[in-house]
């Protein structure tokens, strides 16, 4: 009978969590069927790269992008033909977001007996209504559940004091070659578990071959089947030779130096809601008495901050994955003082309902102010359209004129590349497109500007301080397609 109701009770809270997370999702995601358009360049991008791959091309041999893999695989399903935008896209991040709501709720659990459901229900909040939420299918969005299941295996066995099991230990091999093919400077995360778990080992004097067998045979199942599809595709090098070579070494950001005082404001007001869900909790963070998963907890969560917040630029999604940690010092709270610090909780979720820079600010612009539709019917008022960007980030302009690239670097991308210019030049010099969209004024021979128009921000959160929420942009069309 105690069995039947706890697992009625599980269920309860899934169905609960499950409800919670379709309306962040709804809310907070520009995916969402609510929203008028997704405009924002990544997710665009990621998506047609996605289509290509499915009608043939491969990633980095016929594709350009300085994302991992898996993160232009993981919009696959999102690319379908049966989705005619960002249908698939929203319920991936439904089903993605889910999980990393079940496992925060698992993880709530190891640290404490009571409040769990809202420790957990509190913690999504805060992360849905943070700005480092506001862009939709990111490469952190999209690995929020492997840090959360990572963390959750690894305090579940330290728990149990004893050698790790082994299918948890391969999980977390397998969330690390995760991590390491969809965006590899998020494996910090795994350098500080692999250190402590050899120290954890060492001073136990416990077997460590078995559990490193275990986790490099996890890592080896995601890794192998991706390494064996580019070698069939005829495309291993190019693989190492973008993901790797060219991001270190060539790969930049456009915002400056990640020490300028701008940037840490910026920083500071993203990852504000995370320290003041600590605040409740501080007293006790220096406790004499605190367990060791807890000490393993403090360690991997401060350890992670100081190198996010250090290498990061101004992106406020750069620090998403931070928020993960969060059910930590909320569970704690809950359970040591729940009368000081569940007003202090309320409080920090309803400031930020009130000041929350997610992509819900976009709202204030009515749909015709989205220029996308009608740059649309004029490229396709040409027979099989060819829409070229020259200078220009991909705001949706190929989705929402149901057209496709026909060239390897069709939008802005941070990199210093002679081959992107090349090709540039030769696109425009040839007259290969029929459209050509700028943010600048261009004098291109062959060319004449049939439309300029203000468009909305994607980045409504920063970019709005500098130039009042709009950029602008110029459609010019092949002087012979007029005639």
């Amino acid at each position: 009978m105690i069995k039947e109701k706890r697992f009625n009770k599980e269920i309860t809270s899934y169905c609960i969590l499950a409800v919670i997370s379709i309306m962040c999702v709804t809310l907070f995601c520009k995916s969402s069927p609510i929203y008028p358009i997704c405009d924002l360049p990544d997710a665009n991008t990621w998506l047609i790269q996605a289509k290509q791959v499915l009608s043939g091309l491969v990633p980095y041999k016929d594709i350009y992008e300085h994302k991992g893999p898996l993160q232009i695989f993981a919009y696959l399903f999102a690319a379908l033909p049966c989705f005619k935008r960002f249908e698939g896209l929203y319920i991936t991040e439904l089903v993605l977001f889910f999980i990393y709501s079940i496992g925060v709720y698992k993880t709530s659990k190891l640290f404490g007996e009571k409040y769990n459901l809202l420790a957990t229900i509190i913690s999504i909040f805060v992360i849905s209504l943070a700005s480092a939420f506001s862009s939709t299918g990111s490469s952190e969005e999209l690995l929020l559940s492997t840090f959360i299941w990572s963390v959750y295996f690894m305090v579940k066995n330290i728990q149990r004091n004893q050698i790790f099991k082994p299918f948890d230990v391969l999980l977390i091999g397998a969330f690390c070659a995760i991590r390491l093919w969809t965006k590899y400077n998020l494996c910090f995360f795994d350098v500080i578990l692999v250190v402590y778990v050899l120290a954890y080992y060492i001073k136990n004097k416990w077997n460590i071959w078995k559990t490193i067998l275990y986790y490099i045979l996890g890592f080896a199942c995601v890794t192998v089947p991706l390494l064996i599809y580019f070698a069939v595709k005829g495309a291993l090098y190019d693989l190492f030779y973008v993901y790797f070579y060219i991001v270190i070494f060539k790969y930049y950001t456009a915002v400056g130096s990640i020490h300028n005082y701008n940037t840490f404001i910026i920083k500071a007001l993203t990852v504000m809601p995370v320290i003041l869900c600590m605040l409740p909790n501080i007293i006790d963070i220096r406790s004499k008495n605190r367990k060791k998963e807890d000490v393993f907890y403090l360690i991997t969560f401060f350890l992670f901050f100081i190198y996010i917040v250090y290498s990061s630029a101004w992106w406020s999604y750069y620090f998403l994955d931070l928020f993960a940690f969060l059910i930590f010092f909320v569970t704690k709270s809950l359970n040591n003082k729940p009368k000081f610090s569940l007003p202090i909780l309320i409080v920090v979720i309803a400031s930020m309902f009130v000041i929350n820079s997610s992509q819900i600010e976009t709202f204030k612009f009515d749909k015709s102010e989205y220029k996308q539709f009608e740059i649309a019917e004029i490229v396709n008022s040409v027979d099989n359209p060819k829409l070229y960007y020259y200078k220009a980030e991909n705001g949706g302009f190929y989705i929402y004129s149901d057209t496709m690239p026909f060239t390897r670097y069709f939008t802005n991308y941070n990199i210093n590349a002679e081959e992107a210019t090349n090709e540039h030049q030769k696109v425009i010099e040839n007259k290969e497109a029929d459209f050509v969209l700028s943010k600048q004024p261009q004098e291109l021979e062959g060319y004449i500007l049939v439309k300029e128009t203000p468009i909305p921000n994607w980045d409504v959160v920063f970019e709005e301080k500098f130039n009042k929420g709009y950029k602008q942009y110029y459609l010019y069309e092949k002087a012979e397609n007029l005639k």
